[in-house]
């Protein structure tokens, strides 16, 4: 296998050993650019064409043999042995076009280029103020949906992560096209986590993040058959949400998909155990089911309607109301009441449940005015 970076690798040598007419006997520094045309164009033209496994090992082993000499060079350059402008001068075109066939193996021989190899510190340079003006780009968009602070400070923070792989770069220069290409589509907060669902954004920062908001959601519930719903639902429009069709994105989101899947089912499961001690618990009369009023479902219902428009209960949304009253509640009728029931009997007052709830209003203005 030909090694192709001899040039370079003989100035690289020349300035490190230090010899003084060996430096004075190198090439002009202009025709580094010419071997570095000879270099690209011998990898095109030789890179083997009998099969996959010999090219790949061909790219990858010119690729290595660059890698190397750019940490040689950054490493020569940030020592405190000071340099000469003219030796300084070389490191740092070599450093460039060093960079620049990195950059051409990405682009031509992407197929059997090492993403996962880490990138150099000039690159990471290199790219700071591109990726500090596409992580910024995307915070705004965020932000002006209603994102989370923290869901926001936490992909600002794995966004603006220095260094990394050059699969980490990639991935993060498609993310922000991504995010550029479909903006107009995201409605609100929730459209920006199927998104990064969906491009398989699977950092554990935000992993954590994601499985800590289903627990929050689900803890907002009132009953464990409730909260079991809420996952059951998490959970189907997980199933549902469609790939990006971007082979860089739906591989990982596919995973990324599976192991939330597992947490979910966790979840589930976690709420079948908590459900079943409960029931143990309330049949050994060790813990109340609910407690019970002296009223019926219709009477209940209008009562707490009551409490509602005098503001005494505050909460305004209805629903999380009748949910409440559901989970906690029975009645002279029955233990357990319906949603449909009760939600019927908070729109619609009979007559006669008017008149009971007037009389046990009575009875407690009584009461009160004996204590008064």
């Amino acid at each position: 296998m030909t090694f192709e970076l001899g040039y370079f690798w003989h100035y690289y040598s020349v300035i490190i050993d230090k010899n003084e007419e060996d430096f004075n006997d190198l090439d002009p520094i202009e025709d580094l650019q010419n071997e570095y045309n000879r270099i690209i164009s011998n990898i095109d033209c030789y890179a083997p064409t009998n099969g996959k496994k010999s090219t790949k090992s061909f790219i990858r082993f010119q690729q290595n043999s660059v890698v190397r000499l750019i940490k040689l060079i950054e490493l020569r350059l940030t020592s405190a042995d000071k340099l000469r402008e003219s030796e300084e001068t070389i490191l740092n075109r070599l450093l460039e076009l060093s960079e620049k066939l990195i950059d051409h193996l990405i682009d031509f021989h992407a197929t059997y280029f090492d993403f996962n190899q880490k990138i150099s510190q000039t690159r990471a340079r290199r790219i700071a103020t591109i990726k500090l003006k596409d992580t910024q780009a995307m915070i705004a968009i965020f932000q002006n949906l209603g994102a989370e602070e923290e869901l926001t400070n936490t992909l600002e923070n794995i966004l603006m992560e220095s260094g990394g792989t050059f699969s980490k770069i990639r991935y993060e220069k498609k993310l922000a096209k991504y995010f550029n290409d479909n903006f107009k589509s995201i409605k609100d907060h929730r459209d920006v986590k199927n998104i990064l669902l969906k491009v398989g954004f699977d950092h554990p920062d935000f992993m954590s993040y994601y499985y800590k908001e289903i627990r929050n959601s689900s803890l907002k519930e009132r009953s464990i058959t409730q909260q079991y719903r809420q996952i059951i639902s998490t959970k189907k429009e997980l199933e549902q949400l469609l790939p990006s069709g971007k082979k860089l994105f739906d591989k990982p989101s596919k995973k990324m998909k599976q192991q939330i899947i597992i947490f979910l089912d966790a979840e589930l499961e976690f709420l079948k155990e908590l459900d079943f001690i409960t029931s143990e618990l309330i049949n050994a009369g060790i813990l109340n089911a609910n407690y019970k009023v002296s009223l019926s479902v219709k009477q209940l219902a209008f009562y707490v309607f009551l409490n509602v428009e005098c503001g005494i209960i505050t909460e305004q949304k209805a629903k999380k109301i009748h949910e409440y009253v559901i989970a906690n509640v029975g009645t002279t009728e029955k233990d357990e009441i319906s949603e449909k029931s009760f939600k019927n009997a908070y729109y619609v007052h009979a007559p006669e449940d008017i008149k009971k709830i007037i009389e046990k209003l009575g009875k407690m203005l009584a009461t009160a005015q004996n204590y008064y």
